[in-house]
């Protein structure tokens, strides 16, 4: 390689290496004592879930956490969010319109990094974005393979008086061939 194609490497990396940083920096739903103020009594518990940017649940890997907003033994289920910068919980009536909005900063016992890494990586979506986007990457390394004549691939099949026998697939990268044999046999002759 030359020296402008290590210069655009660079580049490229340096620009993947930033995007990462700000998405782990950025969390993905907002869960502040500023939020809370912003969601008011009569509002509908989906315009709620807009402002916060994500349904109800835990978020940044936390597993487990102590302090938050004090629980109501009446009503034991309330949409609720928790982040590493808090909790906020939603008092909704029977019609889905919020009456109250609670927030309380908490301290975490257990995180698992990873679990944040993952979420905040791919803002929520999880596994499938990661799938998607290894498979994008692979589909773009074959076809760079195949463009500087690296990758090939083909089938073939073989035959015996006149029927099919057996059928194979093989791909071969650079200097190294792997090939698949489906093999089914021959139907007995009937007399």
């Amino acid at each position: 390689m030359n020296v402008r194609r290590y210069g655009w490497v660079v580049i490229v990396a340096s620009l993947l290496a930033t995007g990462a940083v700000y998405l782990l920096s950025v969390p993905v739903v907002a869960v502040t004592a500023q939020t809370r103020d912003v969601i008011r009594p009569g509002m509908t518990a989906t315009e709620a879930v807009k402002i916060i940017g994500g349904p109800p649940r835990w978020y940044d890997g936390i597993c487990s956490f102590s302090g938050g907003v004090p629980g109501n033994p009446t009503n034991f289920y309330k949409p609720t969010w928790v982040t590493s910068s808090g909790q906020l919980v939603l008092e909704v009536d029977n019609d889905g319109v919020v009456t109250a909005a609670q927030f309380a900063p908490i301290h975490v016992c257990d995180q698992h990094l990873a679990d944040l890494w993952l979420e905040r990586l791919t803002r929520g979506v999880g596994a499938s974005a990661i799938f998607a986007a290894l498979g994008t990457l692979l589909g773009i390394i074959a076809v760079v393979l195949w463009r500087k004549g690296l990758l090939a691939a083909g089938g073939s099949s073989s035959t015996q008086d006149g029927k099919a026998t057996g059928s194979g697939v093989w791909v071969r990268v650079g200097g190294w061939g792997i090939s698949l044999c489906l093999w089914r046999k021959q139907a007995a002759a009937s007399n």
